[in-house]
């Protein structure tokens, strides 16, 4: 979790703003913690590929985040229109500061495994 803590620092709130909440556990164990977190695309229903997130703390797809923003395959989301909303909690203007999650796409892989994660990223 420090590891995502620095990388995400910059980010209102830090990691705690891009993860949902999870059980705090007296033993501090920060990999079983993330273990419990949330991995679906809110707009392919998905288990989350290339993960992107917003600067309201929601992630996706980049591929579903382009979509969502009308933007090309491959687009970057840092240009959409600033009219475009997470399509999660429908707060405008949140692509402006989309970031990478590369460390989402290694719990996912860790959690799928390597076989269910290359399929998963086939059908992107």
């Amino acid at each position: 979790m420090a590891e995502l803590e620095r990388s995400f620092g910059n980010v209102a709130g830090g990691i705690s703003r891009l993860l949902p909440i999870t059980e705090v556990r007296p033993d501090g164990d920060e990999d079983t913690m993330l273990e419990d977190t949330p991995l679906g695309c809110a707009v392919c229903l998905e288990v989350v590929h290339n993960a992107f997130g917003l600067a309201c703390g929601h992630y996706c797809c980049a591929r579903c985040l382009q979509q969502v923003a009308c933007l090309p395959p491959g687009g970057d989301l840092r240009h959409a229109p600033a009219g475009r909303r997470c399509p999660q909690c429908r707060q405008p203007g949140v692509f402006s500061d989309a970031m990478p999650l590369p460390q989402l796409d290694t719990l996912v892989r860790r959690r799928l495994g390597e076989r269910a994660y290359k399929a998963r990223r086939r059908r992107e």
